[in-house]
C-alpha cells in the first residue's frame, strides 16, 4: 500500500477517480500507460464525490471518461535494474472548488518530495502497473 499525506485520511479500498481522454482507452476498453503522469497523477477521492461521473461536471470536454483505481491497489514501491526503487505516495492536495483533488506521486526512496524517474525500465513499470490496475467506471 502507498504512503500517505493529507487529513482524512485514505482508507484502503477508497477510489481515486482519473479523469480520462479518448486517446488514454484503447479499442478493448482498457485504460493505458500514458494515463498515468509521472510528475503526479491527479484523482479525485471517492470520499468527496457522490457518484464518479460527477468527475466529469466542469471538465473540460476532452475528458470523456472516469476510470477508478482503490488506493490499497496502488503498489508501495517500484524497482528496476540499475535504478534506485521508487515509492508510491498518495497526496491529498484539495485545490479551489474542488475538495477531492489528490494527486499519486513518485518519490526516490528516502526523499521528501516527488520527482520523476529517470530510468525507462521504471518509468515504464510505473505507468504500466498502475494502468493496468485502473477500471472505467463512467464514460460520456
Amino acid at each position: 500500500m502507498p504512503r500517505q499525506q493529507g487529513e482524512p485520511v485514505f482508507a484502503t479500498e477508497e477510489q481515486l477517480y482519473r479523469l480520462l481522454r479518448e486517446d488514454w482507452i484503447d479499442n478493448s476498453g482498457r485504460v493505458i500507460d500514458a494515463a498515468v503522469d509521472l510528475e503526479g497523477t491527479s484523482v479525485d477521492r471517492s470520499r468527496f464525490r457522490d457518484d464518479p461521473s460527477d468527475c466529469l461536471l466542469d471538465a473540460a470536454m476532452h475528458f470523456v471518461a472516469v476510470g477508478a483505481i482503490t488506493f490499497g491497489d496502488i503498489p508501495d514501491q517500484f524497482d528496476a535494474p540499475s535504478a534506485k526503487p521508487y515509492e508510491s505516495v498518495v497526496v491529498y492536495m484539495r485545490e479551489n472548488g474542488n475538495d477531492a483533488h489528490s494527486e499519486i506521486q513518485f518519490w526516490q526512496a528516502g526523499d521528501t518530495k516527488a520527482s520523476k524517474p529517470n530510468s525507462k525500465v521504471l518509468k515504464s513499470r510505473i505507468r504500466e502497473a498502475l494502468a493496468q490496475r485502473m477500471r472505467i467506471v463512467h464514460r460520456r
